[in-house]
């Protein structure tokens, strides 16, 4: 409590540690107390706000005896966030995102709203009795930050938090509000954790194995070994073991795939795909290229690509030759596949499937690509673009073919060549 007193110590003006009320005590046992006596204290004390009219003043001042002069009300209303959706449709950093779950959360456009503060309309106007602000602009600020966490603002005009980028609204053990678009499930995952479909990033700290389908629309991460899975990620796929009998789907694409290394598998990737080890009785795309490390075998496995295929040793099984070859968009073609075989399936076992109308449309834009593609390949002058690099040694019987024209390696002296033009 703050005291004050004039120069005679017989007005005393005291003030609440709150600095929301302020009394005067008169201890003056005789005499008139001035007007002006009375301001020049209240002015030593810079008490501004809040006085209290003697009309509404409640029974006779005493001597020696407290009697308000000013007083504010206290904030009574606690400060909080009302946000506008629900606690299911919330991400938070424990929540599986299977199939079951992923859909009931929500996913956030950049510049939504998500929330609003709920306070007194005159709440951050009020002032303590010396004219302070109760709530100081540092004070709103740490109000707004209590809920405010990665890539979310404030709107001070319309007291609203919006989402700085498009993503998951999230909350983490703070209580902050987050968007996040990059999520992460840290165990491995097989077919009872079930298929998982995310409209941001997907990191998965473990292995994958026996899992219909992962779908993601950003990039997937994945740092363990996928067996037996369908994975498709649209801005590209990097994963850091090894694929395994992922022959159903196989691995998809459309931008780079990285990885350790291939066996008895399906990988198409619409950009490049970089292999650090060997690929195994696998057949692998890579659209712009396919480039395997150095020191590894390629083992009765078909690689294609569009432009630039690279090898170390090329070798054949007991039962099967490998294949390199280099044709027109490969990536297209085997997706033209694709959607093919499923409006096949949709025509003879659901011909009411509104899916149907949006395959033939995905045919169509394919064909129009390869078509593209077609006529691109045309014009190039002596296909000098077309590379096909060895830098161990090819089997015999491996098939090397650029476009139209092929060889089958007759002997085991095919080793360390760039092919460009096999006529």
């Amino acid at each position: 409590m703050e005291r004050y007193t004039n120069s005679r110590e017989d007005l005393v003006i005291q003030v609440t540690e709150n600095k929301l009320c302020a009394t005067m005590t008169i201890k003056r046992e005789s005499g008139v107390v001035e007007q002006n006596e009375i301001l020049d204290l209240l002015n030593k004390a810079g008490i501004t706000n809040g006085f209290i009219s003697s009309i509404d003043q409640e029974g006779e001042k005493l001597i020696n005896k407290p009697f308000k002069i000013a007083e504010v009300k206290t904030i009574d209303k606690e400060i909080a966030i009302e946000l506008y959706y629900k606690n299911e449709e919330i991400y938070y950093p424990k929540t599986p995102l299977n199939e079951a779950n992923i859909f009931r959360l929500v996913y956030v456009q950049k510049g939504s709203p998500i929330g609003k503060l709920s306070f007194d309309e005159d709440m951050l106007s009020r002032k303590d009795v010396y004219g302070n602000y109760l709530i100081s602009l540092k004070g709103r600020d740490s109000i707004i930050d209590k809920y405010k966490g990665a890539n979310i603002s404030f709107n001070l005009d319309t007291m609203e938090y919006l989402a700085d980028m498009s993503g998951y609204l999230s909350s983490d053990s703070d209580g902050k509000y987050n968007i996040v678009n990059n999520l992460t499930i840290k165990q491995d995952i097989n077919r009872n954790y079930g298929n998982i479909y995310i409209l941001g990033n997907l990191k998965i700290i473990g292995e994958v194995s026996d899992v219909r389908h992962i779908r993601v629309l950003g990039t997937l991460t994945i740092e363990g070994n996928v067996t037996e899975s369908n994975l498709y990620a649209e801005q590209g796929i990097l994963i850091k073991g090894i694929i395994e009998n992922c022959n159903g789907g196989g691995i998809t694409s459309p931008k780079n795939i990285e990885c350790q290394e291939i066996r008895q598998s399906k990988v198409f990737a619409g950009g490049e795909l970089i292999i650090n080890g060997s690929v195994l009785n696998s057949r692998a795309v890579g659209e712009s290229a396919v480039i395997v490390a150095e020191e590894a075998d390629v083992v009765a496995s078909e690689l294609h690509s569009s432009r630039h295929i690279k090898v170390g040793n090329v070798k054949n099984s007991n039962t099967a030759n490998s294949n390199l070859e280099i044709s027109v968009s490969p990536y297209t073609k085997e997706q033209l596949m694709v959607f093919t075989r499923e409006l096949v399936y949709f025509t003879d076992n659901d011909s009411g499937s509104d899916k149907i109308p949006v395959i033939r449309q995905e045919i169509k834009d394919l064909e129009e690509i390869l078509s593209k593609k077609v006529e691109e390949a045309i014009e190039l002058d002596n296909n000098n673009a077309l590379l096909i690099e060895t830098t161990k040694q090819i089997d015999k019987g491996v098939r090397v073919k650029i476009l139209k024209d092929y060889i089958v390696v007759s002997d085991d002296s095919f080793h360390n060549k760039k092919i460009i033009n096999l006529k």
